[in-house]
């Protein structure tokens, strides 16, 4: 994923660090769990079911995902400020 050898990426650990962050953030604001079918029961997620190719990944699957109580707000709050705070934006008056 990263090269080996003299060919790895420098910024291999920033990636992976960021990675973590991020799935602990989102899982902080949110609560994600399986689809459910019309019965109410949950939808399996397919363990092995991969697009081909050179980057591989997982195929698309549906799943539920819920803001946990009073931090969607914060989420939001969090967006705006990272908006208005952005030096790239400063001037386009996009917020």
């Amino acid at each position: 994923m990263f090269g080996f050898g003299r060919r790895i990426c420098p910024g291999m650990n920033i990636a992976e660090r960021s990675l973590f962050i991020l799935t602990a953030r989102l899982l902080w604001a949110c609560q994600m769990g399986r689809k459910r079918d019309s019965q109410g029961r949950e939808i399996e997620i397919p363990e092995y079911d991969y697009v081909a190719g050179f980057n591989t990944q997982p195929k698309f699957f549906e799943f539920e995902i819920m803001e946990r109580r009073g931090r969607g707000k914060v989420v939001e709050e969090m967006y705006f400020e990272s908006r208005r705070s952005d030096p790239l934006r400063k001037g386009t008056g996009d917020i």
